[in-house]
């Protein structure tokens, strides 16, 4: 009887666990895709300024969750997010725009992908 008790603790404690990483990765996912939109949208209204404070902001929070998120994740997937968020800070100070929107789109299909891999779907569980 003991052992039936404890599978059914490690059962729930794997599936908390799991749980807290998807709604984890999900929240981080959608804050920093809201604030890469506001840079974008600050440097579409040539805000070059606003545009490199919430680059830095932006850089700054993934940096601050980067370290949490290497629990769960790919390192090599959090690793490309920090280095595009860094090419997309120097991108906006020196005001490069046909660049800064190919790294803006880039760096949220990186986001996106990152998401998509934790989701509880059939290939990801097989």
């Amino acid at each position: 009887m003991k052992r039936i008790w404890v599978a059914l603790f490690l059962l729930l404690f794997s599936l908390s666990f799991a749980l807290s990483e998807f709604f984890l990765v999900k929240h981080s996912y959608q804050k920093h895709l809201d604030m890469l939109t506001v840079a974008e949208i600050y440097f579409s209204q040539k805000e070059y300024n606003d545009t490199y404070d919430q680059c830095k902001a932006v850089e700054e929070s993934w940096d601050k969750n980067k370290k949490f998120l290497n629990v769960f994740l790919v390192h090599k997937q959090v690793e490309e997010v920090s280095q595009s968020l860094l090419t997309l800070k120097n991108q906006a100070k020196i005001k490069d725009e046909k660049a800064f929107l190919l790294t803006i789109d880039k760096t949220k299909r990186q986001l996106l992908s990152i998401k998509e891999s934790e989701l509880p779907n059939y290939e990801n569980i097989l």
